[in-house]
């Protein structure tokens, strides 16, 4: 089956967030995650990919760098994921136990008991344990308990059965373990009593152990998540500058009211520090492979303040210019056949400028093996600008070597920054083969984009700039249209010869939608 590409710019105000989705159609799919903003914007980021996307896991995550505008987000997706995966194997188990019981108090006794003794370390391999506390707790009930007495016994009978030999229990807190049984226990009885089974019940009950915990958490990482990134693998520049809570995140570890939890059944894989030239969107993590044929394809060109030079060079150590968190990001190339796309983080053009001439002057190392490099790149594309469009990146020597037909920015309101820079807007409007640049917002005024100025940029004579959604402040408001953008780009559209009218791929973003004669492809753009 073909192979088709989409890259989705997320809105996330200020911060950048951008998602990979290579897939073929007939089930291959491979997807990634590039940074998520700062920590108020994680539910956006997870409604995108799982609601307009589509998807229900994520294989990479990538952090470029440390700033808080592009891992607050993602740490606090991790956060989220490791309380819904807790959540969920207390709430199987709750579940599971309640619908043995003969009446009301069985039912909460029971499934109390094994959400507790789930939280001492009763999962997997012992789940033994947590079916012996709940058969006590409702031996243990004699009828006529009430709810909280019957709750009392299943936390007595978990506490009971304790943690198996060698095991740390997962909520080592007994207020906050018994607060999210007790929870457990009743939604349990109130969900079989309203006729829920299987599925929805099971719902039910881990919503209600979730809520029993989710206010111990930090404030942005209150939601579930489905365990999308319950497995996802993490690339990340390693531990010089790690935040914290950034390790024990990506291991399941997290605190609930500062109280050490862990989630049960994480299993993600970090890479710190990925090689440079290395392919990463199916070479990297546990399931690493050769690229399938005519695969989009994704390569390491720069991380920790070195670039890629192209095989058997020496890499290039990029000047830190007083900027040293940026110029460490971990930049990206896009292959996908004759289809190149780059985002390099914050990346400033003392770094990009080197990038971008080993990337056009360069093969990329063939992921085939056997030593050799792939044909150069015709051009570059697309590409999103780095550090949000700021005057210090996306020179015009750049642009000049990557002769790009499309530029993404993803920019914000910050008064101190303006972004985009008027010097780099102007720029991407004068460079010749350049046909249009997108952005996520744009609250500054700047000639050269028409919707700052006020003025219909769908109409506007000779305009290039595409402001996508409503641009409004604050970025985070609820129902407002998000300025998100897609690009994709079909096999054979990536195949084409040039000069072909099949060599295109597709622009699409909200105002495409609003002005109905785009259709979902967007705008085709030849290159």
């Amino acid at each position: 089956m073909p192979w088709q590409l989409e890259i989705h710019l997320i809105d996330v105000g200020q911060g950048d967030s951008t998602l990979l989705v290579a897939d073929n159609g007939a089930g291959v799919r491979r997807s990634m995650l590039i940074d998520g903003g700062e920590a108020v914007y994680s539910t956006f980021v997870h409604d995108y990919i799982a609601n307009t996307v589509g998807l229900a896991a994520v294989d990479h995550i990538v952090c470029t760098h440390y700033d808080q505008d592009h891992r607050g987000g993602l740490l606090a997706l991790l956060q989220a994921d490791d309380l819904t995966d807790l959540a969920t194997e207390m709430g199987a188990a709750a579940a599971q136990e309640a619908v043995l019981g003969f009446n009301r108090e069985e039912e909460i006794a029971g499934a109390t008991a094994a959400a507790d003794a789930v939280a001492l370390g009763n999962f997997g391999g012992n789940a033994a344990g947590f079916v012996n506390a709940a058969n006590n707790a409702r031996n243990t009930t004699v009828g006529g308990e009430t709810d909280l007495q019957a709750q009392n016994i299943g936390v007595i009978d978990g506490d009971l059965q304790g943690n198996p030999f060698g095991v740390a229990s997962l909520v080592p807190n007994q207020n906050n373990r018994h607060r999210a049984a007790k929870a457990a226990g009743v939604q349990a009885a109130n969900s079989i009593l309203a006729g829920l089974g299987g599925a929805a019940l099971r719902t039910a009950v881990t919503t209600a152990v979730f809520n029993s915990l989710r206010g111990g958490m930090p404030v942005r990482a209150r939601f579930q998540t489905g365990n999308m990134f319950n497995a996802t693998h993490v690339i990340d520049l390693g531990g010089v500058g790690v935040p914290g809570g950034w390790v024990g995140a990506i291991n399941g570890n997290f605190t609930v009211h500062t109280n050490a939890t862990a989630a049960p059944t994480v299993n993600r894989n970090r890479t710190s520090i990925p090689n440079l030239g290395d392919e990463v969107l199916w070479g990297s993590g546990p399931a690493a492979m050769v690229p399938p044929a005519n695969a989009p394809e994704v390569y390491v060109v720069t991380r920790s303040g070195w670039a890629w030079q192209g095989l058997h060079n020496a890499f290039f150590q990029i000047p830190a210019a007083g900027i040293a968190g940026n110029n460490t990001s971990i930049g990206l190339v896009v292959r996908f056949n004759n289809f190149f796309y780059t985002t390099l983080g914050d990346m400033a053009t003392n770094g990009e400028d080197p990038t971008m001439n080993a990337i056009m002057g360069n093969g990329l190392p063939n992921p085939a093996g056997g030593g050799g490099a792939l044909a150069l790149p015709p051009r570059v594309v697309s590409f999103k600008c780095s550090h949000h469009g700021a005057g210090t990146s996306t020179s015009q020597a750049y642009l000049n070597a990557a002769n790009p037909r499309t530029a993404l920015i993803s920019t914000g309101f910050n008064h101190h920054h303006q972004h985009p820079a008027v010097a780099l807007a102007n720029r991407l409007h004068g460079q010749v083969s350049i046909s249009s640049f997108y952005l996520t917002n744009c609250n500054f005024q700047t000639a050269v984009i028409a919707a700052s100025m006020g003025n219909n940029q769908l109409t506007t004579v000779g305009n290039k700039s595409r402001v996508a959604g409503d641009n409004a402040t604050p970025n985070s408001a609820a129902g407002r249209n998000r300025g998100d953008i897609r690009l994709r780009v079909y096999q054979a559209g990536s195949q084409a010869p040039v000069g072909n009218v099949a060599r295109r791929y597709h622009m699409r973003y909200w105002d495409d939608d609003l002005a109905g004669g785009a259709g979902p492809r967007g705008v085709a753009i030849r290159f």
